[in-house]
């Protein structure tokens, strides 16, 4: 470890990730062969987009949904009504 100059301040070695160059010997290297740190809580790509669909397509299907229940009520149709208005205010309000 005393041969290592590290340009940036990091508390471990397991800070480091694939890319971040380090001054090492009086040259600059890439780091090699560490594994990628991985965030448990940042969302992958395909659920952003999925929810950017659902959020996109929520406020039509409960304007139908409402259309169709005032035409034919039945339990079922008032039900999915309401789910739909519950979603569509958890996206507005960003609870989900």
């Amino acid at each position: 470890m005393s041969t290592l100059n590290y340009r940036k301040k990091y508390t471990t070695d397991t800070d480091l990730t694939i890319g971040h160059t380090l001054f090492i010997n009086g040259s600059y290297r890439k780091v090699k062969g560490m594994k990628k740190k991985f965030n448990q809580y940042t969302l992958q790509s395909w659920y952003k987009t999925f929810k950017g669909v659902c959020k996109q397509l929520i406020i039509p299907f409960a304007i139908f949904q409402g259309i169709r229940t005032i035409l034919l009520p039945t339990a079922f149709d008032v039900l999915l009504l309401a789910i739909f208005i519950l979603i569509a205010f958890a996206f507005q309000n960003e609870w989900i």
